[in-house]
C-alpha cells in the first residue's frame, strides 16, 4: 500500500479500496484476510494489486501492487520414485561394493531443513546371516556390509526408509540377486554304491560301484581300487578297474561317474564338460553328458578287440565351460578309469564278403580254382565247407579253403554258378562265417554253328523273280565273342556260285537267292558252309535241297519239280514203309505160335471143379 501520508489524504476523501486478487479485503480500512488456505507446494507466492477509488468508480491513485510470500511448512512426507528396485550383486563382492543408490524426494521448501532426509535399513529377508548389506544414512547408497556373499542365499529382499526431521517418512523394496561366480571346481569323488549330489546340495559325484545294487553301465568292478601306478598324480580319483567282454556292442556303456560342483545347481560355473586326456587315442570309447545331473557315461565307440589291446587306462578331465575366478583345477578334478577287456571265443573272420572267380569251360577238374582265406582271432582251426552246390561240380578243402571243380563246365548248360563257403570254428561248431562264391564259366568255342529250320517246303521260282530269296537262319550256342556273326560262303564251284548267291542280312540270317535268270525247275542241292567269328573259326558244310520250279503271276508252283537223283518219291516211300510192317508183322505171328505150340494148356483140377453139374429134376 502507498505511504501513511497518502493513505490519511486517501480516507479524508472517503475513498473506497478495491483488491484485485483472490484474497479478501476489506473496502473500508484496507485489512487483507485470507480467503483459502495457502499451499506453497500449489502456490508459492501471490501478486496483489490494490485499487483506491471514490465512490463514483475514479482512481484516487495509481493501484499498488503487493507480492505476498507463502511460507513453508513441513508437512510433506519423503518419497522413492518407484515401489520396488532389483539390482544383482556377485558372489565374491568384497566389504563395502556399492551395488544400488535410492534417493526418495520431499516437496517442501528445498531452502529449509523440511527437506533433509535420512535412510535406513529396517529389514532384511532372509535375516541369516545378519548385516549383509548397509545403506548410507545421508546418500541412500547400499553397500556390501559383508566380507563376501559366498554360502548365502540367492536372493535377499532389503526394505529401505527414507524419514525427514519430522518423522514423516516412506519405504521402498530392494530386491538383491546374488549371481554365482564359478569360484568352485568340479571334483571327483567315489561313494560306495551311489551317486552323489552337486550344486546347492554340495558333495561331488561318484559311480555305483556295489556289485549287490548293480554298477552302472555294462563295467563290472572287479576291486575297489588297483595300487597307484608310476607316474600316477596324487590325489587323482580311480575308478574299476571294470571288466568288459570284448564282444560288448557298439554304444555299450561301460560305467557312469560324477564330478561334483558346488556352484549354483543350473548355471554355467555349476555345468561340467569332460574329456578323455590319454588313453583314447584310437577313439574307442565316447562320452555322453547328462546335462541335468552332470554325469558322464563311458561309452563304447568301436568294437573291443582282446587279442589287439587287453586293458585300457583312461584319464578324464572335468573342467566348467567358463573360466575358474579364483583357485585351479587340480588332481581332484582329474580321474583315471582302468578297463579290462574280457576275453571271448569269436567265430572265424573270412577276409572278403563275397568271391568272384572266372573258369574256362571244359577245364581239366581237379585245379585250384580260388582259395577262401580266413582267420581265428582265438587262433582256433577253421574248417570248410560248400553249401548250395547243389550239383557238386566243386569241392573245397576242409582246412585249406582251396576250391576245385569237381567235373568240366559247360557254359552252355550254365554260365554262372554262385555258392556260400561256410568256414566253422574248429572248437566251437556254433561260431561260423561265410561268404557268397560266383564262378563264372569263360567261354570257349566248342560249337560249331547249325543251320536252323525246315527250308523243305519252300521254293524258288524260275525264271527268276527279282527279289525273291530263301530266309536262311543259323545259330551257335557259344557266347558272342566266338559266335556273335556267322557268315555263310557257297563252295568254291563255278557253276554253284553261277546259279547262287548268298546275302547277308544281319549277324545270324542271310537270304539265298538265285544269280542267273533262269535254271531248269527241279531240286537242287546248293552246298555251302557256315562259320563263326573266332579264330580260328569253326565250321558247318551244309548240302541244303532248294525247289526250283514254274510259278504262275501269284507265284506259286505251277508243277511238281523233278525228284532229286538218288532220293526215293512219296509212291514209292509209301511202299517201302508198308513192306517193312507186314514183315515185321510176319515175323510177329510166326513166334506167337510157336510158344503156344510148345507150352500147351492143361485144364487145371481147380477149373474142372469150377464146371457147374447139369442136373435135371
Amino acid at each position: 500500500m502507498g505511504s501513511p501520508s497518502t493513505g490519511s489524504s486517501l480516507a479524508s476523501l472517503s475513498s473506497t479500496f478495491v483488491l484485485v486478487c483472490d484474497g479478501l479485503l476489506n473496502p473500508m480500512d484496507g485489512v487483507i484476510y485470507l480467503n483459502a488456505p495457502l499451499d506453497r507446494e500449489t502456490q508459492d507466492q501471490f501478486q496483489i494489486s490494490i485499487v483506491v477509488e471514490r465512490p463514483d468508480g475514479r482512481e484516487i491513485a495509481k493501484p499498488v501492487e503487493l507480492r505476498v510470500m507463502v511460507g513453508d511448512a513441513n508437512d510433506n512426507r519423503p518419497t522413492f520414485p518407484q515401489a520396488q528396485y532389483h539390482t544383482v550383486v556377485k558372489e565374491l563382492a568384497h566389504r563395502g561394493t556399492e551395488i544400488l543408490t535410492v534417493q526418495a524426494a520431499d516437496n517442501d521448501d528445498p531452502k529449509t531443513d523440511n527437506v533433509r532426509i535420512f535412510y535406513r535399513l529396517v529389514v532384511q529377508i532372509p535375516e541369516t546371516p545378519r548385516a549383509l548389506f548397509r545403506v548410507d544414512r545421508d546418500s541412500g547408497v547400499i553397500s556390501v556390509q559383508a566380507d563376501n556373499m559366498e554360502g548365502t542365499a540367492p536372493q535377499y529382499t532389503l526394505t529401505i526408509t527414507a524419514e525427514d526431521a519430522k518423522g514423516l517418512n516412506s519405504s521402498c523394496a530392494v530386491v538383491v540377486t546374488v549371481q554365482d561366480e564359478n569360484n568352485n571346481a568340479p571334483v571327483f569323488s567315489q561313494h560306495e554304491g551311489g551317486e552323489g549330489g552337486g550344486a546347492e546340495g554340495g558333495g561331488a559325484g561318484g559311480v555305483m560301484t556295489d556289485p549287490s545294487r548293480g554298477a552302472r553301465g555294462l563295467g563290472r568292478p572287479h576291486e575297489r581300487r588297483p595300487p597307484p601306478r608310476a607316474g600316477g598324480e596324487e590325489g587323482r580319483e580311480w575308478y574299476g578297474p571294470y571288466h568288459v567282454p570284448e564282444d560288448a556292442g557298439v554304444g555299450t556303456t561301460v560305467t557312469a561317474v560324477v564330478a561334483g560342483d558346488a556352484d549354483v545347481r543350473g548355471g554355467d560355473s555349476w555345468q561340467v564338460n569332460y574329456r578323455l586326456e590319454s588313453g583314447n587315442e584310437e577313439d574307442v570309447f565316447t562320452l555322453a553328458v547328462d546335462r541335468h545331473t552332470n554325469e558322464v557315461s563311458l561309452v563304447l565307440s568301436k568294437v573291443l578287440d582282446f587279442e589287439r589291446e587287453s586293458e585300457y587306462i583312461l584319464v578324464l578331465s572335468a573342467r566348467n565351460p567358463v573360466a575358474l575366478v579364483r583357485g585351479r583345477y587340480g588332481p581332484a578334478s582329474t580321474a583315471t578309469v582302468s578297463i579290462y577287456v574280457d576275453d571271448v571265443n569269436e567265430g572265424p573272420i573270412l577276409s572278403q564278403s563275397h568271391y568272384e572267380v572266372t573258369v574256362r569251360e571244359g577245364e581239366e577238374p581237379g585245379r585250384v580254382i580260388a582259395t577262401i582265406r580266413g582267420h581265428d582271432p582265438d587262433s582256433h582251426p577253421i574248417r570248410y565247407s560248400l553249401r548250395g552246390d547243389t550239383k557238386r561240380y566243386f569241392s573245397i578243402g576242409k582246412y585249406s579253403g582251396e576250391l576245385k571243380t569237381v567235373q568240366a563246365l559247360d557254359r552252355e548248360e550254365n554260365s554262372t554258378y554262385t555258392m556260400e563257403v561256410i568256414a566253422v570254428d574248429g572248437r566251437n561248431a556254433n561260431l561260423s562265417a561265410s561268404t557268397l562264391v560266383t564262378v563264372q564259366i569263360l567261354d570257349v568255342n566248342d560249337n560249331s554253328p547249325v543251320l536252323v529250320g525246315d527250308y523243305s517246303w519252300k521254293y524258288l521260282c524260275t525264271p527268276r523273280w527279282e527279289e525273291q530269296a530263301l530266309v536262311l537262319a543259323s545259330r551257335d550256342s557259344d557266347g558272342p565273342q566266338h559266335g556273335g556273326r556267322l557268315n555263310f560262303s557257297l563252295r568254291s564251284d563255278a557253276t554253284v556260285r553261277r546259279n547262287w548267291k548268298l546275302t547277308p542280312i544281319n549277324d545270324t540270317h542271310t537270304n539265298l537267292s538265285l544269280n542267273t535268270p533262269y535254271l531248269a525247275p527241279e531240286v537242287y542241292t546248293v552246298p555251302f558252309t557256315i562259320s563263326d567269328s573266332s579264330s580260328p573259326p569253326r565250321s558247318t558244310f551244309i548240302n541244303l535241297p532248294v525247289t526250283v520250279c514254274p510259278c504262275n503271276i501269284r507265284g506259286n508252283c505251277k508243277m511238281a519239280a523233278k525228284q532229286l537223283q538218288g532220293m526215293p518219291t512219296i509212291q514209292s516211300a509209301v511202299g517201302i514203309l508198308l513192306g517193312t510192317f507186314t514183315f515185321i508183322g510176319t515175323i510177329l505171328v510166326v513166334i506167337f505160335v510157336r510158344l503156344s505150340y510148345q507150352n500147351p494148356k492143361r485144364p487145371s483140377k481147380t477149373s474142372q471143379e469150377r464146371v457147374p453139374l447139369n442136373i435135371s429134376l
